[in-house]
């Protein structure tokens, strides 16, 4: 609203309050012993990255932390870079358990899982009761294969 130069109202609010967000875009889902999924698997780059980790730790409020993160796809030539500083952002927000899922997201360091299907026989194991768990990646990934094993 800032950026437009537009007034915050209760009808802006009420319209707001009722946008219907697609599938793996933020989703939250109820995890055993109060723990909470983040099902962010739709989309991927370093800005949303960034957001899904802060959101993360945000959502946890004391909780074990779980980052399930696959490739940020199509970053071009400065894709290892931009791994190489999600993983520096996952050091510096203290994210308890990494898991990661792919080629390049080796970077993040934690556990790694070349390929989706290693993963789904170990991450659902690596989840405790109570724990805040963020799933996010690019679409190419996959990974809502990840949430659907968790949640089942």
């Amino acid at each position: 609203c800032d950026a437009l130069g537009v007034e915050i109202d209760d009808s802006l609010l009420a319209g707001a309050a009722a946008a219907e967000i697609s599938r793996w875009r933020g989703e939250r889902l109820a995890l055993p012993g109060g723990g909470v999924l983040i099902a962010d698997c739709y989309n991927a780059n370093p800005v949303s990255m960034s957001a899904a980790l802060r959101d993360l730790v945000a959502v946890a409020d004391g909780r074990r932390t779980v980052a399930v993160l696959g490739d940020m796809a199509e970053l071009g030539e400065t894709a290892e870079g931009y791994h190489a500083a999600v993983a520096s952002e996952l050091a510096d927000l203290g994210i308890d358990e990494v898991i990661a899922i792919g080629p390049l997201s080796r970077a993040y360091g934690g556990t790694w899982y070349e390929t989706l299907a290693e993963a789904l026989e170990a991450v659902p194991a690596a989840i405790q009761p109570g724990d805040a768990v963020l799933v996010k990646a690019s679409r190419a990934m996959g990974l809502e294969a990840v949430v659907e094993a968790v949640t089942a």
